[in-house]
């Protein structure tokens, strides 16, 4: 009986073990994965309203962009990858940044509230 509890014990051990290791392997990527990734730097996928801002670029060439002008002000994105950023609505459907900019479904203080990083130059 004593052998039996011994070795429930040592597998709990592996188990709790594994578990462990676990966390600290995806806190790890997590963390290699902001530290080496360039989404960060485009949008904050946490501001959440009407539509989600998804960007499907993988990589960021650090090559300003031309996003969009208004009377005052010129915005750039920190990336040129215009083509891999959509809105993703709440009702599905789903829409380039730059179309949805162009067709007035949203304008760029919207954007810009929703988390979108962009480099505004004066004109």
């Amino acid at each position: 009986m004593e052998g039996g509890k011994i070795m429930n014990f040592k597998i709990s051990v592996k188990i709790a073990f594994v578990i462990i290791l676990s966390v600290i392997l995806v806190g790890l990527i997590f963390i290699i994965n902001d530290k080496t990734g360039k989404r960060a730097h485009i949008y904050d996928p946490l501001m959440l309203s009407d539509y989600v801002i998804e960007n499907e670029s993988k990589t960021c060439d650090n090559k300003e962009e031309f996003l969009y002008e208004d009377d005052d002000y010129k915005y750039y994105l920190p990336c040129s990858s215009s083509y891999d950023i959509y809105l993703q609505w709440t009702d599905g459907a789903k829409d380039l940044i730059k179309d949805a900019l162009n067709n007035r479904k949203v304008n760029i203080s919207s954007l810009i509230e929703h988390g979108l990083k962009v480099k505004k130059h004066e004109k």
